[in-house]
């Protein structure tokens, strides 16, 4: 079953690549004016990494009351294809690293809510593209459940009226699936204590 279309689209917004270098090359900037201007002290000079990956982080929100899921399911979906999967945390929060720049779509799903897929998401290189996911609650159809019990009422009758007269036989379900009556249900009381058992024929005529 394909998942519906996002109800109301990501908001977006993108960090470059060069913005990236530019706030490294300020952090070498004072890095090495507080070298040349210290009192001698060593000081640490930051490398610029290798290299600049793309990625997609953001929120995953409750589009009916505005509130981040947690614990749901984000995946990366490239054409037919899922290739990632990342649980949102407390806040709702994620981060998808994306291998190449191309087009991307993200997918939502959590128990409670409509599985959805974005819209298609453009994603550059060097490009960090934050979006603010929203996904609608979903009623949930359980499979009926059938709880069935026993009420003991009739037999705390019967205790209480033995208990009163001092003498008395009650013989529950289990007893009788015990004892196995195979020719008359009367042979449940064989054996039991102030039971007289008398068996006897009749002869029915017709006409």
């Amino acid at each position: 079953m394909s998942r519906p279309s996002l109800p109301t689209p990501c908001t977006v917004a993108r960090h470059s690549a060069s913005a990236i270098a530019l706030a490294w090359a300020i952090a070498l900037a004072c890095t090495l004016a507080v070298t040349l201007t210290g009192s001698g002290a060593a000081a640490q000079i930051p490398t610029l990494p290798d290299s600049v990956e793309q990625a997609i982080v953001g929120v995953l929100i409750d589009d009916s009351d505005g509130r981040p899921i947690p614990a749901a399911s984000v995946t990366l979906l490239r054409g037919p294809s899922t290739l990632s999967t990342v649980t949102t945390d407390d806040e709702g929060r994620f981060r998808m690293p994306v291998p190449l720049p191309g087009f991307y779509r993200l997918g939502a799903s959590r128990i409670g809510y409509v599985p959805t897929e974005s819209q298609l998401l453009e994603i550059e290189t060097g490009v960090i593209l934050t979006v603010e996911y929203r996904i609608l609650p979903d009623a949930i159809l359980m499979e009926p459940i059938l709880v069935t019990a026993r009420s003991d009422q009739g037999r705390s009758i019967f205790e209480d009226r033995r208990q009163e007269w001092g003498r008395g036989l009650y013989l529950t379900p289990e007893m009788v699936d015990s004892i196995n009556p195979r020719h008359h249900p009367g042979e449940v009381f064989r054996g039991q204590e102030d039971v007289w058992l008398s068996w006897g024929t009749a002869r029915v005529s017709s006409g």
